[in-house]
């Protein structure tokens, strides 16, 4: 699958080192769905590297989410976390903005 940025909800299940997108969003909210493991975790920075949420999976399996974060500086789900773990190895991140 691809990433889905035609409209709000953005859906994002591809992970990269490149910015998905280099613009501002305000009131962003970050769920983390569809994981298949309690282990696995979603870290998402904004263009420039910093994190901006870090979604740990949930003994069952449900839904994560951030709740508003507020203005993020562009977009970025890398292929490793800050941490040097594997980014995000099932499931899909979907991204709310106003």
């Amino acid at each position: 699958m691809a990433n889905q940025l035609a409209a709000n909800p953005w859906l994002i299940d591809t992970k990269s080192d490149t910015p998905v997108y280099l613009g501002t969003m305000h009131n962003c909210q970050v769920e983390y769905v569809d994981y298949t493991a309690e282990t696995n975790i979603a870290e998402v920075q904004d263009r420039d590297g910093r994190v901006v949420a870090v979604l740990n999976g949930a003994s069952d399996l449900r839904t994560v989410r951030t709740g508003r974060i507020g203005w993020i500086y562009g977009l970025r789900v890398p292929l490793n976390t800050s941490l040097a773990v594997a980014n995000m190895p099932s499931g899909r991140l979907i991204i709310y903005f106003e």
